[in-house]
């Protein structure tokens, strides 16, 4: 099955933050908000979001080395007897669903500023929101 096994293997890597695909943008962007934020949450927990990837990477790549590169087993398989399973690769339609995210997932990689610019209002208006806070704490405090 190389065809599944290459659809599973870039899209693991794109879940571990492969440079490139868009797993790495989500987490580089978290890992540095964390830390750039000094009042909520800090190094400390930027330190700890990054051993959490670190982890997530292992687990996530042992899993496709066992599935991916382990040896064959076949469901129902005993040591003496062999059952006859067809095992088939992915037929054309379901690569012609899988192959456009496979392309979305490098698009956003290499360039992710479309959706970070869709964003940006949005992020406007917390920071306005978080500075009045920083200006009048107890204003916004009385009115909730």
């Amino acid at each position: 099955m190389p065809v599944w096994s290459s659809f599973m293997v870039f899209f693991c890597l794109a879940s571990v933050g492969l440079p490139g695909l868009n797993g790495f943008v989500g987490e580089i962007l978290t890992l540095m908000g964390a830390f750039m934020s000094v009042d909520h949450l800090g190094a400390s927990y930027a330190v700890a979001a990054g051993f959490g990837m670190i982890f997530a990477a292992i687990y996530i790549l042992y899993m496709v080395g066992k599935v991916v590169f382990g040896p064959v087993r076949l469901p129902g398989q005993d040591d003496d007897e062999a059952h006859k399973i067809s095992i088939r690769d992915l037929t054309p339609r379901e690569i012609g669903v899988l192959a456009p995210i496979a392309v979305v997932c490098l698009v956003l990689g290499l360039y992710p500023k479309p959706v970070l610019n869709s964003l940006e209002p949005q992020v406007k208006s917390i920071e306005t929101i978080v500075q009045v806070e920083h200006e009048q704490p107890t204003r916004l405090a009385l009115s909730e």
